[in-house]
C-alpha cells in the first residue's frame, strides 16, 4: 500500500508541475497532452495491478510485492502505446472488473480501491486531457469513413461499365427486355463484388491491386497507350513465332525452302508469317513512340531512373531478338547482314577473332550460326517477358508519370475501367493499321533482296538492315574509321543509360520548357534524317549529312539535356530587380 501511495503522489506532483510549466511557457502546451496521457496511464496501471493482486488471495505479501514491482516496471516501459488497446488487454488478462467506459470518459470517481484519487486531478486538467482524446476519437472515425468511402469507390468503378451500358441503352430507346436483363446483370455483379471473397485470394488480389485498382493519374493522354501496345505486340510476336517454329527448319539448305513452304503449303501460313514479319516493324514503331513520349514528358527524371534503365535493357534485348530473327529466312540480306554484324566483334583486342569464330561456329557464317541464331531468337522473347515484369514492378513502385509532372497522387483514379477502355480503343486503332499493313502492304517494310536465296559467292550491291536499325547503321557508316564507327553505333544506344543521371532540369514536361522543346523536335527530325540516310548508297553527300546528324544526336543527349536544364532552372528562379 505504501508503494501505491508513493507512486500516486509522485505522479500527482509531476502533473501539477507540468500544469505550472504549461501555464508559464506556451511552447510547452503542445507536449502537455502526450505527457499527461502517459502519467495517467501509469496511475491507472498501478491501481488496476494493485486491485488484481489484492483480490487474489493466492499470493503472500512478499510474492505480492515482488510481482507488483515486476508488473509495474514492464507496464511503465509500454506506457507510450495505445491506451485503449493496452488497458483492454491487461484488464481482460487479469480478470479485473473495471468498466472501460469509466476510463474512456476519464471519470474514476465510481471505481473502488483508490481510483477516486485521480478524479481530483482529472477535474483540474479536464480541458488538457479530454480534448486530445476527443480529437483522437474524431480522427479515428474520420479515417475510417475515408477508408469505407475508398472501398465503395473501388466497387463502384468496377461496376461503372455495366452502369454505362444500362444508361446507353436507355438513352437510345433499347428494348425493355434488354435493359431489364442488363439491370439484373448489374445488380448481381454488385452483390457478387460486395459479398464474394475472391479478392482474398493472393493471385486475384494481386491482379486487382496492380491492374484493376492501380492508381493512375487522371490526365494521361493516348501517348501513354504506347506502353500497353508494346505488351500486346510482344504477345502477338510470341504466339505467331511459336506457330512458325513448328514448320521452320534451321538448316542452310532447307531454311529458305521451309519459309516458302510456310507461305505456300501451310494453311494460313502466309498470314502467320506476315503477322510475325510486320509485327516486328509495328513493335519497333510502338517502342520508338514510347521512348519519344518518355523523353518529351521527362520519364527519366528522378525517381524513375531505374525504370528508364530497365526500359533501355528491354530495347537492347528487342534489338538482339530482331537481328537474330532477320537472319532466319536465309535470304541474301539475311546472310550478308549476319556476316557484317557478327564481324564487328573483331574490333575487340586479342580475343576478337576467337569470339567471331565462336559465334559463327567455324571460320564463316554457316549452318552452326543459323542453328545458334534460331535458338537465341526463340529464347530471348521469354527473357523479354521477364524483364517486362521487372519494368512493370518498377513502374508500380514509383507510379506513372503524368503530363503535368505531378506525383502528389491527388488526382489518381483506378486503371479499370477508365484507362482500360482508353487502351482498348488505342489497341483497336492499332489493329486496324496492322491489318491494313498485313493484308494490303505485307512487303512494304521488307527488302526485296531477301526473297533471293543466300549466296555466299555474290554480294548485294547495297547491304542494309531492317528499317528500324537504319539510324544506327547511318551512324556506323558516317564515321570512316571501323572501330570508331562501331563504338559510336553502340554508344548511340548506351547513351540512353546516362541521361537520367546527367539531367539538371527541375521541370519534366517539355511543353513548359520552351528552349528544350526546340531541341527535342530537332532531335526527332534528326532521327528521321538518320533513318533516311541509312538506306541511301554510300556517297559523299549522304556521308556528310550523316556526320552532321550523328553530331547532333550525341550533342542532344550529352550536352543539350544537362546544359538546357541548367539554363531553364536559372530562368525559372530569376527575379528581376524591384527598382527597375
Amino acid at each position: 500500500m505504501t508503494q501505491l501511495k508513493i507512486v500516486t503522489k509522485l505522479c500527482s506532483l509531476i502533473m501539477i508541475g507540468l500544469a505550472y510549466f504549461a501555464y508559464k511557457f506556451k511552447w510547452f502546451k503542445k507536449l502537455l497532452g502526450d505527457i499527461l496521457r502517459i502519467l495517467l496511464d501509469i496511475l491507472v496501471i498501478v491501481i488496476i495491478e494493485y486491485r488484481v493482486l489484492k483480490t487474489s488471495g493466492f499470493y503472500s505479501n512478499k510474492n505480492r510485492a515482488r510481482r507488483f514491482r515486476v508488473v509495474l516496471s514492464t507496464k511503465l516501459h509500454a506506457a507510450k502505446k495505445m491506451l485503449f488497446l493496452k488497458l483492454q488487454r491487461s484488464i481482460y488478462a487479469k480478470g479485473a472488473a473495471v468498466d472501460l467506459a469509466i476510463y474512456k470518459n476519464v471519470y474514476f470517481n465510481q471505481a473502488k480501491d483508490g481510483v477516486f484519487i485521480l478524479s481530483l486531478y482529472v477535474k483540474q486538467f479536464k480541458n488538457k486531457i479530454i480534448r486530445p482524446i476527443k480529437i483522437l476519437i474524431k480522427d479515428i472515425f474520420k479515417k475510417s469513413k475515408i477508408i469505407i468511402k475508398y472501398k465503395l469507390i473501388k466497387i463502384t468503378t468496377r461496376l461503372e461499365g455495366a452502369q454505362f451500358l444500362v444508361s446507353f441503352y436507355n438513352k437510345f430507346d433499347a428494348p425493355k427486355s434488354l435493359t431489364r436483363i442488363l439491370r439484373k446483370i448489374w445488380s448481381k455483379a454488385e452483390k457478387f463484388l460486395i459479398l464474394s471473397r475472391w479478392n482474398k485470394q493472393y493471385l486475384i488480389s494481386l491482379i486487382n491491386s496492380h491492374v484493376i485498382c492501380y492508381p493512375t493519374p487522371i490526365c494521361l493522354t493516348y501517348a501513354w497507350s504506347f506502353g500497353s501496345l508494346a505488351g500486346f505486340c510482344l504477345i502477338i510476336q510470341i504466339i505467331s513465332g511459336i506457330f512458325l517454329s513448328m514448320h521452320y527448319t534451321p538448316d542452310i539448305n532447307l531454311a529458305f525452302k521451309s519459309v516458302e513452304f510456310i507461305m505456300r503449303d501451310v494453311p494460313n501460313g502466309w498470314l502467320i508469317r506476315y503477322i510475325h514479319a510486320n509485327g516486328s516493324s509495328m513493335f519497333f514503331i510502338v517502342v520508338y513512340g514510347h521512348i519519344c513520349r518518355g523523353l518529351y514528358y521527362g520519364s527519366y527524371i528522378r525517381p524513375r531512373q531505374l525504370l528508364w534503365c530497365s526500359g533501355v535493357v528491354l530495347l537492347l534485348l528487342m534489338m538482339a531478338t530482331a537481328f537474330t530473327g532477320y537472319v532466319l529466312p536465309w535470304g541474301q540480306m539475311s546472310f550478308w547482314g549476319a556476316t557484317v554484324i557478327t564481324s564487328m566483334v573483331t574490333i575487340i583486342p586479342i580475343a576478337g577473332e576467337n569470339i567471331s569464330q565462336w559465334l559463327w561456329g567455324g571460320y564463316t557464317v554457316g549452318n552452326p550460326t543459323l542453328k545458334r541464331f534460331f535458338a537465341i531468337h526463340f529464347f530471348l522473347p521469354f527473357i523479354i517477358v521477364g524483364f517486362t515484369f521487372i519494368h512493370l514492378a518498377l513502374l508500380h513502385k514509383v507510379g506513372s508519370n503524368s503530363p503535368i509532372g505531378s506525383d502528389v497522387g491527388v488526382d489518381d483514379i483506378p486503371f479499370f475501367p477508365y484507362f482500360f477502355t482508353k487502351d482498348a480503343f488505342a489497341f483497336a486503332c492499332f489493329l486496324i493499321v496492322f491489318a491494313i499493313l498485313v493484308l494490303y502492304f505485307p512487303n512494304a517494310l521488307s527488302h526485296p533482296d531477301n526473297y533471293i536465296p543466300a549466296n555466299p559467292m555474290k554480294t548485294p550491291a547495297h547491304v542494309v538492315p531492317e528499317w528500324y536499325f537504319l539510324p544506327y547503321y547511318a551512324i556506323l557508316r558516317s564515321i570512316p574509321h571501323k572501330t570508331s564507327g562501331i563504338l559510336a553505333m553502340l554508344g548511340s544506344i548506351l547513351v540512353l543509360f546516362v541521361i537520367p543521371f546527367i539531367n539538371t532540369s527541375e521541370i519534366r514536361n517539355t511543353t513548359f520548357r520552351p528552349i528544350f522543346k526546340i531541341c527535342f523536335w530537332l532531335f526527332v527530325a534528326d532521327f528521321v534524317i538518320l533513318t533516311w540516310i541509312g538506306e541511301k548508297p554510300v556517297k559523299n553527300t549522304y556521308i556528310f549529312a550523316g556526320q552532321v546528324a550523328t553530331t547532333y544526336y550525341f550533342l542532344f543527349f550529352l550536352i543539350l539535356i544537362p546544359v538546357v536544364g541548367l539554363i531553364e532552372s536559372k530562368l525559372v528562379k530569376f527575379k528581376p530587380d524591384a527598382k527597375k
